[in-house]
């Protein structure tokens, strides 16, 4: 097992014909991207908050006008405790 969720996946790899490796490297994949991980929790029926992918400019555009604010824009990865998140109040915020 392992205390930090950041653990990069493919370095457990050589460990799992070694010795059990909890949680396993496919778990931890998921658990270590919000989306993979809100998708795969909507996929099994599990509540969400309304979702959508943002990679570009455009992305969180079209977002906004299906999902409207306010809202919580988040990174994929590395974000904890608040960290790699902006609030969006308005529309204002998405040009600050």
């Amino acid at each position: 097992t392992f205390d930090w969720e950041n653990v990069p996946v493919e370095s457990l790899a050589p460990l799992v014909p070694l010795a059990p490796v909890y949680p396993q490297p496919a778990a931890l994949a998921v658990a270590q991207d919000r989306l993979l991980e809100k998708t795969l929790f909507r996929d099994l029926g599990i509540p969400t908050p309304p979702f959508a992918p943002v990679d570009l400019r455009q992305d969180l555009e079209a977002a906004i006008r299906r999902i409207g604010v306010p809202g919580i824009l988040k990174t994929r990865r590395f974000g904890y405790d608040g960290k790699g998140q902006a609030r969006i109040r308005s529309r204002a915020d998405v040009e600050a």
